[in-house]
């Protein structure tokens, strides 16, 4: 664990000039992703940390904009202001800082209010799904498209949370709003996956498209994406516990997961690299809380244990991507929001936290 907080607190970065500190990924390159250093934030509040937690609140909120969105950061997601805003109600949550928040309460309710107007309405001319995000920009892939599990998930979760904070704090009226808006949020994904459950009845897989009306479905196979994908419909609930088997059976048979406990396998267009690479740690962790959640230990334990054993080096550094036979292949190492995954999941199962 030890080596595990480290490399998240050596991410952390000060300029030679300013008062603020970048939470980084890793490595030497400058980019912050909040959808990155959420967890990072996250673990450190676990570990007894929260003042790092604080540096990467004050980071992100510097680009909150007079819209109400906060960013952009690194390569721009769609989700970067419900990170952002989770960054900030999660550390007001664990320090219980009510002179934080209410420094930025305003900041807060502005970031709420442009992810609420944000959502398409019905008759949208674009036709994208009514009560979700339009069409954006959502992961480092260049594919444009509703991507419902890596940008609405979010926005349903900063509701919650930025709600659990003004529940503390007495802020009722704040609360309320972001309570409302999280059950009309939950209300519609619910009800669209919904629809594909029903599609899936009778059979031993659960199918969850990438987009919620099954649109691009054979472009974004054929470029093999599968980014975050179903992992966080696992964690937050939409997939019910005793469907967890079933949709497990569905990405083993896509080759996207291995009977070892991985979860999201990345295809290169590169012979040398082919089917062998690895995206670890983010879609381990989401399904660690599902399987938990579900009760079932053991395969939770699983996708700690194949992380323990593939994604961390002899030296202890925690990579984002691992090579099944290329011991050589570590890129972005070490990797601040892995090893908080791992950090957590750790904590989660009560394992040897030394």
């Amino acid at each position: 664990m030890k080596r595990l907080l480290v490399q998240m607190l050596q991410s952390f970065a000060r300029p030679t000039e300013g008062e603020f500190a970048l939470p980084r990924q890793g490595g030497q390159q400058r980019y912050v992703w909040p959808g990155e250093t959420v967890l990072v934030a996250e673990a450190l509040e676990r570990l007894g940390y929260g003042e790092y937690a604080r540096l990467a609140s004050d980071f992100v909120l510097r680009f909150a904009k007079e819209d109400g969105s906060i960013g952009p950061f690194g390569n721009g997601w769609a989700s970067d202001t419900a990170y952002s805003l989770t960054i900030f109600a999660q550390y007001c949550t664990s320090s219980r800082d009510s002179a934080y928040w209410r420094r930025h309460r305003e900041t807060a309710e502005k970031a709420v209010d442009w992810i609420a107007a944000k959502r398409v309405v019905p008759g949208d001319p674009g036709g994208d799904v009514p009560g979700l995000f339009p069409a954006l920009k959502s992961t480092d892939f260049k594919q444009v498209f509703q991507n419902w599990s890596c940008t609405d998930v979010r926005n349903e979760v900063a509701f919650r949370e930025t709600a659990r904070a003004a529940e503390l704090f007495g802020d009722t009226a704040f609360a309320a709003k972001c309570r409302a808006l999280e059950a009309d949020y939950r209300r519609v994904l619910s009800s669209l996956m919904d629809g594909w459950r029903a599609k899936s009845a009778g059979t031993d897989v659960f199918y969850i498209p990438f987009t919620p009306d099954g649109r691009m479905e054979r472009e974004l196979r054929a470029a093999h994406y599968f980014f975050l994908h179903p992992g966080e419909f696992a964690a937050e609930g939409y997939v019910k516990a005793e469907e967890l088997e079933r949709c497990r059976r569905w990405l083993l048979n896509e080759r996207q997961a291995c009977e070892e406990g991985l979860y999201l396998r990345l295809v290169s267009p590169r012979p040398e690299l082919g089917e062998h690479i690895w995206y670890t740690t983010w879609s381990e962790y989401r399904w660690c809380t599902a399987w938990l959640r579900a009760g079932r230990r053991d395969r939770a334990e699983q996708a700690l244990d194949a992380l323990l054993k593939y994604s961390i080096t002899a030296e202890g550094l925690v990579g984002e991507r691992i090579h099944e036979t290329n011991r050589w292949f570590w890129p972005w190492s070490p990797n601040a929001s892995g090893a908080a995954r791992i950090a957590m999941m750790m904590l989660d199962l009560g394992r040897d936290c030394e």
